[in-house]
């Protein structure tokens, strides 16, 4: 999991930034070589097979990276560099606002998962995918009953539980722990039939 720099929890200097935009995509780019050439994971990590998983503003960079072109709010191109090795993506809640008419090179496949509370990423995001990539044969789209935006991150420990620290909060009756033992099985099963 990727911390991006001036876009963490720690540092937030670059939110809503350009820049932010345009060196998102990079971080990941960057992860994938430093992967690759590490005496370790180097040796176990078979290129072919490398796939970005991406939740609210992780699936911008998702995108972006499967060929995605963004823009601003004003219509400016932001310059993002496609990663050729990125052979499916996951989108977990996603925001597609930057890709309005910009999903037509996207030709890899994609596991998207919504929330049906999610007020952060709502509905016509998920809506704005579907009906941009041109082979909807490459989506794969379920929405998870009664999950909120946070829903898809892992379950925080009691104390850090509360109404006021909104990662760790979910719409009444959603149980993220056994969400959380289907989740990964499902992202796995998924990028083990199409890597």
């Amino acid at each position: 999991m990727v911390e991006h720099y001036g876009n963490n929890r720690n540092n937030n200097e670059l939110k809503n930034t350009e820049e932010n935009l345009i060196l998102r995509p990079k971080h990941i780019s960057l992860t994938i070589d430093k992967l690759l050439s590490h005496s370790f994971f180097g040796k176990h990590i078979i290129d072919e097979k490398v796939a970005v998983i991406g939740h609210s503003m992780g699936r911008y960079a998702a995108l972006a990276l499967a060929g995605g072109i963004p823009r601003t709010r004003e219509g400016k191109k932001i310059e993002t560099t496609p990663d050729q090795r990125i052979k499916a993506i996951v989108l977990l809640a996603p925001g597609a606002g930057w890709f309005m008419n910009g999903l037509d090179n996207v030709t890899i496949p994609i596991l998207m998962l919504t929330a049906e509370h999610d007020p952060i990423t709502p509905a016509w995001n998920a809506e704005t995918v579907l009906k941009s990539i041109p082979d909807e044969s490459l989506i794969t789209f379920r929405q998870i009953a009664n999950a909120g935006h946070f829903s898809f991150l892992s379950p925080f420990p009691e104390s850090m539980r509360n109404l006021k620290f909104l990662p760790s909060t979910d719409p009444e009756g959603f149980e993220r722990e056994k969400f959380h033992v289907q989740l990964p099985k499902e992202i796995l099963a998924y990028l083990n039939k199409k890597l």
